[in-house]
């Protein structure tokens, strides 16, 4: 019975590496996403944190983050899905307000 326990473990394991994982909405990853998201648009992000996670599914997560600015704050809601293989992170609403 160990023995078997043991192998389901072992193949768990073995499906997670192989099957991409959807990353988290606070993950270092997504953080680093985001600020050149940003930073293409010429704004640099001086503060991103509370980044927290408002509805997931098995293929898409969306989420909140309060973000500053040098001259606004404000909460960005972003997405992340799988497509493909790739994940890919969308912002999809920014509300900012001058400080």
């Amino acid at each position: 019975m160990c023995g078997i326990i043991i192998g389901l473990l072992g193949l768990l394991k073995l499906y997670n590496a192989f099957t991409p994982q959807l990353l988290g909405c606070a993950a270092d990853a997504t953080g680093t996403v985001i600020r050149d998201i940003f930073k293409k648009k010429d704004v640099e992000l001086t503060v991103l944190n509370n980044m927290k996670t408002v509805t997931e599914t098995s293929s898409e997560q969306n989420c909140q983050a309060h973000i500053e600015t040098s001259a606004e704050t404000g909460t960005i809601d972003y997405r992340i899905a799988l497509e493909g293989s790739n994940f890919q992170v969308m912002i999809t609403k920014v509300d900012a307000a001058a400080r």
